[in-house]
């Protein structure tokens, strides 16, 4: 049985952790904008409302070219490596999923998911939204909806972890053309 002054020092311990998760969190972001590499990406999206987090657009990448190496073998749900390539468009696209970190090559950390015995593998999506000011979100999703085959995103990777840096139509960031569209 646990006294008073037990409670009080497994509370403080537990706070104290939580706050080191959410600021280890932050940090993460903060130093794969400030250190991390950049690197564009085709989307396809749309703009949905958060009633606790706002207007923010959000869209999705396709991870379904994404190739298995051969160690992965039959794995379950766990975290993986995607590596980066260039295509023809001079765009990155995820390419091939490690269960060990890729070596010089750039990579995002994700979770890949098998759901039945034939090889196959859904790779989560580690990008899917990208905030922006109230004012602006109504024109930023018409321009999308008008021009989602040009849309891109940047990204900003560092060590595996990334954040999404800005969202751009055929080189202008969504901002402006939605400032724009005003």
């Amino acid at each position: 049985m646990l006294n008073k002054k037990n409670k009080l020092t497994l509370l403080l311990i537990f706070t104290i952790v939580a706050l080191f998760a959410i600021v280890l969190t932050g940090l993460k972001s903060e130093m794969a904008l400030r250190l991390g590499d950049s690197y564009n990406i085709k989307i396809q999206g749309y703009d949905p409302y958060d009633p606790v987090r706002g207007k923010y657009i959000m869209f999705t990448m396709d991870t379904s070219g994404v190739k298995t190496s051969e160690d992965i073998g039959n794995s379950q749900t766990r975290v993986c490596y995607i590596s980066l390539t260039k295509d023809k468009d001079n765009f990155y696209v995820l390419d091939k999923a490690y269960l060990d970190k890729p070596q010089d090559l750039p990579y995002i950390k994700t979770l890949m998911h098998n759901y039945s015995n034939d090889g196959s593998y859904f790779y989560a999506s580690p990008f899917d939204s990208y905030f922006l000011a109230e004012d602006i979100s109504q024109n930023a999703e018409d321009v999308l909806r008008e021009n989602i085959e040009d849309a891109y995103i940047s990204i900003r990777i560092w060590q595996g972890s990334g954040v999404v840096s800005g969202m751009y139509i055929d080189g202008k960031t969504i901002e402006e053309l939605a400032t724009e569209k005003q």
